[in-house]
C-alpha cells in the first residue's frame, strides 16, 4: 500500500513538472492600427537580459491576420540591436497558404494566427536587446495584419 501511495505521489510530481509551460523570458504584443503594418511605424520590442548571458533563447514571432489576407507570403524585416550597438537585419517570409488552405491556427475572433520560431538557441547579451518588426514590401505596408507578438523563451 505504501508503494502504491509513493508511486501516485511520484507520478503526480512528474505530471506537474511536465505540464509546466515553456519558460517565457519576455512577451509583448502590439495591436495593429487599422490592420495595416507600416514601415514608418516599426514595432519595437525591448528585451532586457539581466540573467546569465550563457542562457540560450528561442525567439518566436506570432502574427494574426484577417482571413481575406491578400498575400501568399508574409514578408517581414526583423531588426536586432545588441546592448553593445551591434545590429543585424534579417528578412523573413512566412508562408500564408498551403495548398489553398491557410497555414496557422484559426482564432475565435475569425483571424488566423501564424507562429514561427525565427531564432533557435540564440544567446542574448546582458543588457537591452532591441528587436524591431516591420513589413518588407515594395510599398512598405502590409494590409490585413491585426497583431504582432514577439516572445523570447528559454531553450531547454
Amino acid at each position: 500500500m505504501k508503494r502504491l501511495l509513493w508511486g501516485i505521489i511520484l507520478a503526480s510530481v512528474i505530471f506537474m513538472f511536465s505540464c509546466e509551460s515553456s519558460d517565457v523570458a519576455f512577451e509583448q504584443t502590439y495591436s495593429v492600427e487599422d490592420s495595416v503594418m507600416c514601415a514608418s511605424k516599426p514595432y519595437v520590442f525591448d528585451f532586457v537580459n539581466t540573467k546569465d548571458s550563457f542562457q540560450l533563447y528561442n525567439v518566436v514571432l506570432e502574427i494574426k491576420h484577417l482571413p481575406n489576407f491578400p498575400y501568399t507570403m508574409l514578408p517581414i524585416l526583423l531588426g536586432y540591436m545588441s546592448p553593445k550597438g551591434e545590429t543585424a537585419t534579417i528578412p523573413i517570409a512566412f508562408p500564408v497558404y498551403e495548398k489553398k488552405d491557410y497555414k496557422g491556427e484559426k482564432q475565435s475572433d475569425g483571424s488566423i494566427l501564424l507562429k514561427n520560431t525565427i531564432l533557435y538557441s540564440n544567446r542574448m547579451q546582458e543588457g537591452k536587446n532591441l528587436f524591431t518588426i516591420e513589413p518588407a514590401t515594395f510599398n512598405d505596408s502590409l494590409y490585413g495584419v491585426t497583431s504582432v507578438t514577439l516572445r523570447i523563451e528559454k531553450a531547454n
